[in-house]
């Protein structure tokens, strides 16, 4: 009896195969393995990331929050800074008019001017205020604008 019949090489063949199969599913395992962990390791670092951009969001809310806050609190000072100052200088603008005011009306002693026959001038279209006045708009404008500046200042840090 030959050594190699059909019946052999139908068992040297199967054999082979399952060889085969069992070193194709042991590569597989080993790949599936390394997948597996290469996928936990991914999931690990992606929740770390997670948790740290949701710590800085925190952080930066937080700060965003003290920021306001601090930016509402100068404009509130400033505002209430200004006002008060505001109402000093056009307190002692109104001072000035009236001491000004007590002045003229006292009389200097010398008599009034008689008529001389010229016109009196007449108002113009385009008046020009009173010194006074202009001194005090200047004076608000002035420290409105100093306030504005120290307002911005302020908050540019």
């Amino acid at each position: 009896m030959p050594l190699l019949t059909p019946t052999v090489w139908v068992i040297l063949v199967a054999a082979f195969l399952q060889v085969i199969t069992g070193l194709g599913w042991f590569i597989s395992g080993v790949k599936l393995d390394k997948a597996t962990a290469n996928l936990a390791k991914c999931e690990t670092q992606h929740k770390s990331f997670v948790e740290d951009t949701k710590r800085v969001a925190a952080l930066q809310a937080e700060k965003a929050r003290a920021r306001e806050t601090e930016d509402r609190r100068i404009a509130d000072e400033t505002a209430k800074s200004w006002a008060a100052n505001l109402d000093y200088v056009r307190a002692d603008a109104a001072r000035r008019l009236r001491v000004e005011a007590a002045r003229n009306t006292r009389g200097s002693g010398v008599s009034a001017a008689t008529q001389t026959g010229l016109a009196a001038p007449t108002a113009s279209a385009d008046p020009v205020p009173a010194p006074d006045r202009v001194a005090a708009d200047c004076a608000e404008a002035t420290l409105t604008a100093n306030f504005l500046q120290a307002y911005l200042e302020r908050l540019q840090r």
